[in-house]
């Protein structure tokens, strides 16, 4: 009752106000929270209590999504924005499932990591379609097959262009229009490779431009006998290292004149000609779908599978240096924490049924996939080491205050600013070299610090050993004969791994007595200090078992979530059963000589 009464006057006084601020949204919710966990554990009736809680929050609209997640105890916003953004996604995700499964399935296919340009070699599928609306299936299974990077397709005709982009979301897409209706050309580019379309007015020709360690320029054309452009006005799109490819409409050793005239215009371009052994035309015995090489060296082979068109694909292998990392991830762990916080009355009733194998193998699959759902992929290039936010708004302040002086011409403006950013540089040299200084400390310790260190200097060191000037004695004295030194070093690892001296026990007189256990003895049940205790004392290391969990992972898990393991731990102690999961492992097998 003396609850009741305080909601109800709590009613009274939000009654009198039209708005209600935020702060007190947060402070209703806390509220109510804390009471319901308080009656539920005294086991008080709270039905009628919830009725009325329940009606408060639909009257002042009280909802997640207008609550900003703060510290109680230091009032710092606990997610940013972008982290913010992330958990409403992941929670919307949760509520639109029907079915933990169906729920599991979509986190599995979003967080599935893009395949990046890791080989030295870039796979090229070009074909040429004659209606890419009937065959986009058959794209599809070639693209399937053979994982190419790139595809250029050519003779498009009408085709839905959403389609396109569905069946292939991780690619970018640039379209050429033909001269008729038949025409265009498509080139699908992997979004790992980071690319640039060229400007071009030609009909049926396509250019695009792959930045990798060198620009390599793309050029997928399709050449009908009857076009408004000749093969001279694509030689200011060649580069020094540049791939033209498509339908040419031309035998080199059975056209005669074109075939010449095309070989003239290439040799005078430095282009090699790149064609495959076997016919590329269905309607006759011609090979008219080939490419032209500068600069770099490909390789051609024709896919000798069904196809409903009346040319078969054709794969150009081209050799490429890519010493990019392509991108990396970053894992947000509050987001994390929040969110299994937020699911944990599903999973209590989950651990409740005691179907312990079932729940247990949802429940690693679960964390898994979450945690795949939490980390977010980001290019290289865009990582930047980590400032203090104190000074990154200082930052921000002096370019403000900077530019601020240099549109208004104020001269005390621009001594300010002056000041300003020499404190700010000198803040920012200062943090820099304790950054310094505390990886040198910890080069040698397992701390992300030390990481961060040897990824730096690894790129210094060389391959060669350097060379051994001598050795320092105990005496004090330098030893720098060659002769000397080899037996100096002989002596010193001979005496390291000769053959220690091991008294070994008999294996019947001095082995000790083994007391046996009693068969029907029950094996003592675990407890949550217990269980908790192991956990913290685990390495967070964040290599993964097979089922894609680590000792970091268990580390962000709620506390109470481990009343969970208890019960489990429990239940096989006491039925000599183990979940299905915990007899799965992963071995690598290394080969030694």
């Amino acid at each position: 009752s003396n609850l009741k009464s305080k909601v109800a006057m709590l009613d009274n006084q939000l009654a009198q106000h039209d708005l209600v601020q935020q702060e007190t949204m947060i402070l209703i919710t806390s509220i109510i929270q804390v009471i319901k966990s308080g009656m539920k554990t005294k086991g008080e009736d709270i039905e009628a209590f919830s009725c009325m809680m329940d009606e408060l929050i639909s009257k002042y609209h009280i909802n997640s999504r207008d609550l900003k997640f703060c510290n109680a105890k230091t009032g710092q916003q606990v997610l940013s924005s972008t982290d913010s953004l992330l958990f409403h996604t992941i929670i919307d995700e949760w509520h639109s499932s029907l079915l933990l499964s169906s729920c599991l399935d979509n986190w599995e296919l979003i967080s599935k990591p893009k395949v990046q340009l890791t080989s030295t070699f870039l796979y090229t599928l070009c074909f040429n379609v004659r209606g890419l609306d009937l065959r986009w299936g058959e794209v599809y299974l070639l693209f399937s097959f053979y994982n190419v990077d790139i595809m250029v397709l050519l003779e498009l005709g009408k085709f839905d262009q959403d389609t396109i982009v569905t069946a292939f979301p991780n690619y970018f897409l640039f379209y050429q229009e033909g001269e008729n209706a038949h025409g265009g050309v498509l080139i699908l580019v992997r979004q790992t490779i980071p690319v640039t379309r060229v400007p071009c007015h030609l009909a049926n020709v396509c250019v695009v431009d792959s930045h990798l360690d060198e620009t390599l320029r793309l050029i997928g054309m399709y050449a009908p006998d009857k076009r408004s452009w000749s093969w001279n006005d694509l030689s200011s799109f060649f580069l020094t290292n540049s791939i033209i490819c498509g339908d040419f409409n031309v035998d080199l050793t059975e056209d005669g004149d074109k075939a010449d005239r095309l070989l003239k215009w290439a040799n005078d371009l430095d282009l090699s000609p790149v064609v495959p052994d076997i016919r590329t035309s269905l309607r006759s015995d011609r090979t008219i779908d080939y490419a032209f090489a500068k600069g770099t060296q490909v390789t051609v082979q024709v896919h000798e599978g069904a196809t409903t068109s009346d040319h078969k694909p054709i794969i150009l292998v081209s050799a490429v240096e890519d010493k990019r990392k392509n991108m990396a991830s970053r894992t947000s762990w509050p987001v994390f924490s929040l969110f299994l916080s937020y699911v944990f009355p599903f999973w209590e009733k989950q651990w409740s049924a005691f179907n312990m194998n079932e729940t247990y193998n949802n429940f690693t699959r679960f964390l898994s996939l979450l945690t795949a759902r939490c980390t977010r992929t980001f290019p290289l290039k865009l990582a930047r080491p980590a400032i203090p936010p104190e000074l990154r708004s200082k930052l921000s302040y002096s370019r403000a205050l900077s530019f601020k002086a240099k549109r208004t011409g104020d001269m005390k403006l621009k001594i300010k600013s002056a000041k300003v950013r020499n404190d700010v540089r000198r803040e920012l040299r200062l943090f820099q070299q304790n950054q310094l200084a505390k990886q040198l400390s910890d080069r040698n310790k397992s701390v992300d610090s030390a990481r961060m260190f040897w990824s730096k200097t690894k790129k210094h060191f060389r391959k060669q050993t350097a060379v051994l000037r001598g050795f320092n004695l105990s005496s004090g004295q330098i030893e720098s004969d060659a002769t000397a030194m080899v037996q100096l070093a002989a002596d010193y690892y001979e005496k390291l791994f000769e053959e220690p001296s091991v008294t070994r026990p008999h294996p019947y007189t001095d082995s000790p007595l083994v007391l046996s256990l009693e068969n029907n003895s029950p094996i003592q049940d675990v407890t949550y200090a217990d269980v908790l205790k192991v956990v913290k004392t685990r390495k967070k290391k964040r290599s993964c078992d097979i089922h894609g969990i680590s000792s970091y992972v268990l580390n962000q898990l709620p506390d109470n979530y481990w009343h969970f393991m208890v019960k489990l731990y429990n239940h096989s102690f006491s039925t000599y059963q183990m979940p299905d999961k915990f007899k799965d492992v992963r071995i690598i097998l290394l080969a030694k000589k």
